[in-house]
């Protein structure tokens, strides 16, 4: 935790921080005390104070619920943030980012979030929290993910009743590529595009598994 800490010292100092994978849990230190679940560790807090990062990297770090909960200023303070791979952010965790990105909607920064190779597929409540930061945030990447229909849904509504809205949808683009949606999900996304008269919804239909009833997207530029 020691090595945490001095990364933590150079916050102040830095604007693009990647840590992919290094505070990852291993037999030989547990992440609770990598990851300073203690009073003494000092990048949440850092970052919490900050607010030039423009980058923050954080794939594949075991990122929980509990953990994000520490950071949620922080996280809403950096303009690019990349939480891919973190498998145990739960609905929940996702609802207080959501929650305090569109609370600091006057001071937050973040504009683009990015969260790829999700092991379980994004469902209702998941897709729920992310759909309420289209109003916040140009761009969501979640390349390689499953996608169930509920969470397609949720998506699409945000464009379909946009007009009823409290605040105008922001979102530029919502990246699809190589995610595995249904037939449905995916004239959803066909939909949402003809709605809004421009590619939102970045993806490229793929034959449909048939046994599994599932399509694979790939991107198309």
């Amino acid at each position: 935790s020691l090595i945490v800490n001095e990364i933590a010292l150079m916050v102040p100092y830095i604007t693009s921080l990647t840590l992919d994978g290094f505070l990852r849990e291993s037999a030989v230190k547990p992440v609770s005390n990598i990851m300073g679940l203690n009073k003494e560790y000092l990048l949440w807090q850092k970052l919490n104070v900050v607010d030039h990062i423009d980058i923050l990297s954080l794939r594949d770090c075991d990122i929980n619920d509990r953990v994000l909960m520490k950071c949620l200023v922080g996280f809403s303070n950096v303009k690019v943030l990349d939480l891919s791979g973190n498998h145990d952010i739960t609905a929940t965790g996702w609802k207080c980012l959501a929650d305090t990105v569109n609370m600091r909607r006057e001071k937050r920064r973040l504009i683009h979030l990015i969260f790829q190779n999700y092991k379980y597929a994004i469902d209702d409540q998941i897709g729920e929290h992310l759909a309420s930061m289209f109003t916040a945030i140009q761009r969501i990447d979640l390349r390689r993910c499953q996608l169930s229909d509920a969470a397609i849904n949720r998506f699409a509504c945000m464009f379909y009743y946009e007009k009823d809205q409290p605040t105008a949808v922001l979102l530029e683009k919502l990246d699809l590529t190589e995610c595995i949606i249904t037939q449905e999900g995916i004239s959803k996304c066909i939909e949402i595009n003809r709605i809004k008269s421009c590619d939102i919804v970045v993806y490229k239909s793929m034959e449909v598994q048939k046994e599994k009833s599932v399509c694979c997207c790939s991107c198309f530029k």
